[in-house]
């Protein structure tokens, strides 16, 4: 039951993720920041109840993450005071006395005006007012949801809506010369404000950060344990032989008719046996060389290819992938070794990842791969990390060690980037000498 309410708020929290994001990015500083509140609001305990429609799914998913942000931030930008805030009553500017022919032209200038301004007053609204900005222009939920997402009455919401709009205005008047204001005054009544607000708002939240789906699917996983707890068929078989026989259910026929049943066995069996094979090859064809990016990359280290850039330099070396690749790649230094190069490594069909050659004081070798989390997304019917593995480093302190016989692997993450390094050594004595930047 606790594995489907998982499920459950899972498909909620991707169908929803973008919104989700462009919402944490509204109550945070920065890309990671709003990053690991999504995270930790798709770690939360919560289950989403009886969820029957979209909007219900949608009002669950944005309280959620309010709900995690409120629990860990010193802020008390997002308390919904009730009172409105002071502001001084602007007079309206008249409109200008504009003939027909141009009213095109000048809503034109008024909508740029607006597009041109709007960030920066955006910017110094109050964290409250712009959630509630992105709840009713964005998302278009109505007051009723809004006050389920904010925890607010009904009325309470709409009111501060209105306040919330009004501060926009506010802003505006007070950044924009009269013969603008009187440019926007006659454009607002046609719902620029909104449109502008919908174009800027969602534009903070796109695109999503490399790596946050498969975060979000890692920490809303249910426990792998139906493995751990499911009988082997030997124990299955041992609990058969020492169990009691149970009663024939019918007299085992004799003759002519056990031989015709023996045959028929044999074909059945050897039906299941062709199609099992069949589909065996089939789903072999289908899927491929090895997929494991672990192995992958410990057949790669074990070639021990030549560098395509010879350099001891960490920044120059980030700099090549930066380049070549597109990925921006922050190296670890490892005490007792020094980099020796860097080559781009194929390791599957038309995917290509950075190899780092370095050369420990033992002269072992250590061969580091680092890999994007939009690399995953991108080609993950040809590549893979095991989501046991994507578990283990949700924490970017934390290694996973893998002992492969002839190699043996230690992967971990710094921000969104994956690291596997392969040696031919202890792989526990090179996680201690692994120095990430902070």
């Amino acid at each position: 039951m606790a594995s489907d309410a998982r499920s459950s708020a899972r498909e909620i929290l991707l169908v929803h993720l973008e919104r989700l994001y462009t919402l944490a990015r509204l109550l945070t500083p920065d890309t990671t920041a709003a990053t690991e509140l999504v995270v930790a609001a798709a770690a939360a305990g919560a289950a989403p109840g009886d969820v029957s429609t979209a909007t219900e799914g949608k009002v669950w998913a944005l309280r959620r993450l309010l709900e995690t942000y409120r629990a860990d931030t010193a802020y008390d930008a997002l308390t919904w005071p009730d009172g409105p805030r002071r502001r001084s009553a602007d007079r309206r500017p008249s409109e200008p006395a504009v003939d027909q022919p141009l009213q095109s032209h000048r809503e034109d200038l008024a909508r740029q005006t607006i597009a041109d301004r709007l960030p920066a007053v955006f910017a110094t609204l109050r964290t409250s007012e712009r959630v509630l900005l992105f709840l009713a222009d964005v998302e278009e939920l109505d007051a009723d949801a809004i006050g389920q997402v904010t925890g607010q009455s009904t009325d309470a919401a709409a009111a501060q809506v209105q306040r919330a709009r009004a501060a926009v205005l506010q802003g505006l008047r007070a950044d924009l010369r009269p013969s603008e204001q009187a440019l926007v005054w006659a454009y607002i009544p046609e719902g620029g404000l909104r449109d502008s607000l919908q174009a800027h708002i969602q534009s903070l939240g796109t695109p999503l950060p490399g790596g946050l789906r498969h975060s979000v699917v890692s920490v809303t996983s249910a426990p792998r344990r139906a493995r751990d707890q499911a009988p082997t068929a030997s124990a299955l078989a041992t609990s058969d032989e020492s169990s009691p026989a149970a009663p024939p259910a019918a007299t085992v026929p004799t003759g002519r008719g056990s031989r015709l049943l023996t045959r028929a066995l044999v074909a059945i069996v050897l039906v299941a046996v062709v199609g099992t094979a069949g589909y065996i090859t089939a789903q072999w064809i289908d899927r491929g060389p090895e997929t494991n990016l672990i192995m992958l990359s410990a057949e790669h280290a074990a070639e021990r290819p030549s560098p395509n850039l010879a350099t001891s330099r960490l920044d120059e070396a980030e700099r090549y992938v930066q380049d070549e690749l597109n990925l921006r790649a922050i190296l670890p230094s490892i005490d007792q070794a020094t980099l020796e190069g860097v080559t781009l490594a194929e390791l599957a069909s038309n995917v290509t990842v950075p190899a780092f050659f370095y050369e420990q004081a033992n002269g072992t070798p250590v061969t580091l791969y680092a890999l994007s989390y939009r690399l995953l997304d991108r080609y993950s019917g040809r590549v893979q990390l095991d989501l046991d593995v994507l578990r283990q480093i949700e924490d970017d302190t934390h290694f996973d060690l893998h002992d492969l016989g002839h190699a043996q692997v230690l992967v971990w993450r710094h921000r969104d980037v994956i690291f596997i390094a392969v040696t031919d050594g202890d792989a526990a004595a090179l996680r201690d000498r692994i120095v990430m930047p902070s």
